[in-house]
């Protein structure tokens, strides 16, 4: 019974986790949320692995955090070049991220660069965020292609 109520429970963190990053009132996420997140995924993780439960197969646990820990360290690492040229072949680094998933998360990051502007940086954005800017737009490019069958 414990067992399946620890399985039970981790699937459970790990399904709204996913829901808080992609809820659809979470109109932005900046980077330094992105970065306490990942943190939190870390202690779920550590949980998991923790083998709370003696007859847990090894990692049966950690495998609810597995589309989480892709997405996070995807987005938050910025391997769109890995993610684009390994997408649908074997052994994926990041086979359980969508393209759906990864625009969703990349949408609301990307939203976090609006606003970054204020009276004192008089409307001038430094060559970093701009090149990031440019960057964001051509991966959420090529993410809308493979969602419409266009890789």
């Amino acid at each position: 019974m414990a067992l399946e109520a620890c399985r039970k429970a981790c699937e459970h963190v790990a399904k709204e986790l996913l829901h808080i990053l992609l809820n659809p009132d979470v109109k932005v996420i900046s980077s330094g949320a992105l970065q306490q997140f990942e943190l939190d995924l870390c202690q779920c993780e550590t949980f998991a692995n923790s083998a709370p439960i003696p007859d847990l197969r090894e990692e049966e646990l950690t495998s609810f955090f597995y589309t989480l820990r892709q997405l996070l360290d995807l987005v938050i690492n910025k391997e769109w070049a890995t993610y684009l040229a390994d997408y649908g072949k074997d052994g994926n680094k990041y086979a359980k991220v969508t393209p759906k998933l990864a625009i969703a998360l990349l949408e609301k990051t990307k939203e976090s660069y609006k606003g970054k502007n204020n009276l004192f940086t008089f409307n001038f954005k430094n060559q970093k965020e701009k090149d990031e800017k440019k960057l964001t737009e051509a991966v959420l490019k090529e993410l809308r292609g493979l969602t419409n069958g266009h890789a």
